[in-house]
């Protein structure tokens, strides 16, 4: 096999095989045909150039698969460091398989033959064969627990050893030989992979932090919600026990013609009798308190709260789980719309229908919607600093990923909406 068609071959499959890495990794900004056509024509054009040329070295084998950062700046969203960590994670990946595969056909033939140039082919091709079913296979699942967080300071972290793994494998490829710079070459890429797994370690830890936080709120509004069902139910018990007494009493009264302080004894019965502060918004006790909780919270803040919760006692999906759909939703709503100077709107509809349980969140919001990897996540603050967090929709969704639902978001000027569709 000619060297210089083994090379530009190979180096039209690595350039393809990074775009598919990091499509994987990070949602495309355009349409399809054009992420498709771009790096395609790109690769095309300067592939045919450097044909002409003559030029025909291993464009991904040092610094020169630079020149193909500006198309996944482009075409991809996220984070700017993200992308930058997701390129070079491409490249130092496809990189060692090439790199592994040169030292290897060095060690078993003659470098600059024919038989050379086949050997490295056909091992960097089983390599990438195998990379590629890797990704299909795993990387959906594995890439979102690691881009998760989009917190500028740590993903320039990150990013700095994803190009300082590729400056590694990019010297040691030409610094050594053989048996040897295969070993140096595994070991790099061992601890670039360490690398992505703590920083997945650690976004886990981040959302267990969350999580915990969160049921902790909702055992505390729950908590207060029901002493002050308990404080209502004691009231209206000692009013109940009193009932026979209190009419005994008025009856006398309008039998003498005493209006007047009949009048008044109506009245202090009416201040003694507690208001119903407490609504019912469905069936499930503990929705119902969670509910309430926010209620409270949104009568302080000056928002307009409305639900239409048809919500049954007994329910399929555990409590647990439909807290974390209603508390995420509604706690992003209430930050929302305090972000507003004049209070705003929140209305909640659950409605299950035809083995289908859908909720909907509706509520207004300043008109600036933060997104990463294609996704709206809140800001937070985080140490006085501001931080984008996609752990509360991560979680909703997940729940609705366990029942074969979907969650949907939608925006306008003004109004942000979620639905989470589940079956039941």
């Amino acid at each position: 096999m000619r060297g210089d068609i083994a090379v530009l071959t190979v180096s039209l499959l690595t350039l393809l095989i990074n775009f598919y890495s990091n499509y994987i990794m990070l949602p495309r900004r355009f349409n399809l045909p054009v992420s498709i056509a771009a790096p395609v024509l790109f690769t095309a054009v300067l592939h045919f150039a450097l044909f002409v040329s003559g030029n025909t070295d291993n464009l991904f084998g040092g610094w020169r698969g630079i020149v193909y950062l500006p198309l996944v700046l482009i075409l991809l969203r996220g984070e700017f460091f993200q992308k930058i960590f997701s390129f070079f994670f491409a490249i130092v990946f496809t990189g060692t398989q090439m790199a592994v595969a040169e030292a290897a056909a060095e060690y078993f033939t003659r470098v600059g033959s024919d038989e050379y140039y086949l050997t490295w082919f056909v091992i960097t091709a089983v390599m990438f064969a195998a990379y590629v079913t890797l990704m299909g296979l795993f990387g959906r699942r594995v890439f979102p627990k690691l881009f998760v967080d989009g917190r500028r300071a740590e993903w320039a972290l990150y990013s700095f050893g994803a190009v300082f793994s590729f400056a590694c494998i990019t010297v040691l490829s030409y610094a050594f030989t053989g048996p040897e710079r295969i070993v140096l070459l595994l070991f790099v890429l061992w601890s670039f992979i360490s690398l992505c797994f703590a920083v997945i370690n650690a976004n886990e830890k981040a959302k267990q932090q969350y999580d915990a936080e969160f049921a902790a709120n909702v055992i505390s509004s729950g908590r207060g919600h029901y002493a002050k069902m308990t404080e209502l139910h004691d009231t209206l018990s000692i009013l109940r026990h009193d009932y026979k007494y209190h009419i005994t009493a008025m009856t006398e009264l309008a039998g003498a013609g005493n209006t007047e302080e009949l009048s008044d004894y109506l009245r202090v019965l009416r201040e003694q009798t507690p208001e119903d502060g407490l609504r019912v918004y469905c069936k499930n006790t503990v929705i119902n308190a969670l509910l309430s909780h926010y209620a409270e919270r949104c009568a302080k803040l000056g928002i307009e709260y409305g639900v239409s919760a048809a919500l049954p006692e007994r329910f399929s999906i555990p409590n647990y789980e439909l807290c974390i759909i209603f508390g995420n939703l509604l706690e992003n709503a209430v930050e929302a719309c305090e972000k507003l100077t004049g209070g705003g709107k929140i209305e909640l509809v659950v409605r299950t229908q035809h083995k289908m349980f859908t909720v909907m969140v509706k509520n207004s919001y300043d008109g600036v919607v933060k997104e990463e990897n294609g996704q709206p996540v809140s800001a937070k603050k985080d140490g006085g600093e501001t931080v984008s967090r996609g752990f509360g929709l991560r979680s909703v969704r997940a729940v609705s990923d366990r029942y074969d639902g979907h969650m949907l978001t939608e925006w306008d000027e003004g109004t942000f909406t979620v639905y989470v569709m589940l079956n039941v």
